[in-house]
């Protein structure tokens, strides 16, 4: 929104408007660029231990049904085959992540936490470094 009037280092703050002030402001303090538009570092992705062994083609070995009601007996007897599932998908993982100790370094454990996470970006580099070309593949 520029301004209609010239606005100099001598003029009065009380023959300022709101508007006028408010500007000024986000313009002086370089705020203005910030609320402007999205040029903003987007936030590194992270990715949990079902996200991550996804990525690298752990995936579950059986399918659930689709998630019931919530406060239903039902929906508990899913959740508790949902948790043992993402418990064997934790454990599959694990014992890739002991065969390949590369990957494993990646992992970002928060303080405090007893989870680890990955970074999008650090996984798809691994993947991307260690792929086989199709060429180069045997018939199997």
């Amino acid at each position: 929104m520029p301004l209609r009037r010239d606005i100099t280092d001598d003029t009065r703050v009380i023959d300022l408007t709101v508007a006028e002030l408010l500007q000024i402001l986000t313009d002086r303090l370089g705020l203005a660029d910030a609320l402007r538009g999205p040029s903003r570092p987007e936030p590194e992705g992270l990715l949990d231990t079902w996200q991550t062994a996804k990525l690298l083609g752990i995936h579950p070995r059986r399918e659930l049904p689709p998630e019931p009601r919530r406060g239903t007996p039902e929906y508990q007897a899913w959740r508790r085959q949902e948790q043992s599932l993402r418990n064997h998908v934790a454990r599959r993982l694990q014992t890739w992540l002991d065969r390949h100790p590369e990957v494993a370094q990646l992992a970002i454990k928060p303080k405090g936490e007893r989870r680890r996470y990955f970074r999008r970006a650090d996984i798809e580099g691994y993947l991307a470094r260690v792929a086989v070309p199709l060429g180069r593949r045997r018939a199997g």
